[in-house]
């Protein structure tokens, strides 16, 4: 398989899964709008909506690159693991510890595992996204977070 065959194999699935999302599963699965604040619905919809857009500009970005055609390397299962495990035990560490700190400490973690060694980078990527996306939330959508 070349790197090209496997950009638009993941790029058409990732949009395939937003739209069945979009369209499907969360209109599904959400809740009735009460009337007040935001819908249930708005940030799934929003995700979706991202994760359409930014795999429809990988779609684009690899048509135009097209033209090296070479073989995709094997799968590194070392760093598929490192990424994935922090990934996995996000939701319970979060429902044990809360929102923040989990929050931090997977970013933190994910860049690690990435190769960041920067400290002042670790430090401001993992603590300012969460303290922003808590704010908004908390303090704007009223929003309850663990």
């Amino acid at each position: 398989m070349s790197i090209y065959q496997r950009d638009m194999i993941g790029y058409a699935i990732i949009l395939i899964l937003s739209c069945s999302l979009y369209f499907w599963g969360i209109p599904a699965y959400s809740p009735e709008y009460p009337g007040y604040g935001v819908p249930a619905s708005f940030m799934p919809d929003i995700a979706a909506v991202c994760m359409g857009g930014l795999s429809i500009l990988g779609l684009v970005q690899t048509v135009k690159k097209r033209n090296k055609e070479t073989k995709a390397g094997k799968i590194n299962w070392i760093h598929l693991i490192k990424f994935f495990v922090p990934c996995l035990l996000l939701m319970p560490v979060m429902a044990t510890i809360g929102y923040l700190i989990s929050g931090m400490l997977f970013l933190s973690l994910i860049q690690f595992f990435c190769g960041q060694r920067n400290v002042l980078c670790l430090v401001l990527v993992s603590i300012v996204p969460v303290a922003v996306f808590y704010a908004l939330m908390v303090y704007a959508l009223g929003v309850p977070l663990p």
